[in-house]
């Protein structure tokens, strides 16, 4: 009888391939390592005596003459009287790998498969456009081919050949509540996903209320850990930069979403920390600690977002 496959057996499948990619990706790296950590150290004088040479010629020979010499897509048929249609889609074609930017993510492809493994998914997603058939409405899709980082790409960890595998995936980042309003999904499933840390009653009112509704809050947990502490510890305030005459009311830590690269992932989620004994020291009434906690977590959250104090100092002159 085969043996019944049910989602705690498929997470655990699929973090075994991580583990297993992991251990690729420190091969890969050390490879790397190996043949160009030099070019890296030296910033110039430096001719190549080492293997990279034949990795680097082979590149600057693909990438012109594989991708960037402008190809066009030569549709034909055997059908005479289809020839006409299929170059008008040889045209088309060309155009969609110009609207997609094909030619960066090959490129990005072919060196990334010199150096080890070169992965690209390709899918049709929604367009946004609708055209009118019949009666209904249909969305026609776009083309999308996207370069797949080594820290999201899993396999089947047990299988011996990369074309035998019973499984790939891409790991993606998807709003909780984009499922909950999405039909097709468990939501009951879904809202039983493990979120980042929750503050009790109170204090998740008190962030709440005036500055971020409840989905708000619940998708920014999806993403960062919000807690609340009643004063900072010494590390934090080294870390906060702060001079001795000011008062550390709230502290984001962890990478900015401008700052992450395609390498982006296995980390811990962000933290953000309100500290609740400064903050009630600065009030001196319900509705002034309901503001200064809603002005504190905005400020939080839009270093999370990359932006920097200068600018959301220039933002609140505006």
């Amino acid at each position: 009888m085969p043996e019944a496959v049910i989602p705690q057996k498929v997470q655990l499948v699929v973090k075994r391939g991580f583990e297993r990619m992991q251990r690729y990706k420190k091969a890969t790296t050390m490879f790397t390592k190996e043949f160009v950590g030099q070019y890296y150290r030296d910033a110039k004088g430096m001719r190549g005596e080492e293997p990279i040479n034949l990795i680097f010629a082979t590149i600057r020979s693909w990438v012109p003459n594989l991708v960037m010499q402008n190809p066009v897509n030569l549709l034909s048929t055997e059908i005479k009287d289809q020839r006409a249609y299929g170059e008008l889609l040889g045209l088309s074609v060309d155009r969609v790998e110009k609207e997609i930017k094909l030619k960066k993510t090959l490129r990005a492809w072919i060196v990334s498969a010199l150096f080890g493994l070169g992965i690209i998914k390709t899918s049709i997603a929604a367009s946004g456009v609708s055209l009118q058939f019949g009666d209904i409405n249909i969305d026609p899709g776009q083309v999308y081919a996207e370069l797949v980082s080594l820290d999201n790409f899993v396999i089947d960890p047990v299988c011996t050949d990369l074309s035998k595998s019973s499984f790939y995936g891409d790991r993606i980042t998807v709003p909780r509540q984009m499922l909950l309003d999405t039909d097709g999904y468990d939501h009951d499933l879904v809202r039983k996903l493990p979120t980042s840390k929750t503050p009790d009653v109170y204090q998740k009112e008190s962030l709440t209320k005036q500055s971020t509704s409840v989905s708000e809050f619940n998708t920014l947990q999806d993403n960062v850990d919000v807690v609340v502490d009643e004063y900072p510890a010494l590390a934090q305030l080294r870390k906060s930069g702060l001079r001795r005459s000011e008062t550390l009311l709230g502290l984001y830590e962890g990478v900015p979403q401008t700052r992450r690269g395609s390498h982006y992932g296995m980390v811990l989620p962000d933290k953000i920390t309100i500290f609740q004994k400064p903050i009630e020291a600065n009030c001196r009434s319900d509705a002034g600690l309901y503001d200064e906690v809603s002005r504190v977590l905005k400020h939080e959250i839009a270093h999370h977002f990359g932006i920097s104090d200068a600018r959301l100092r220039e933002i609140e002159k505006e």
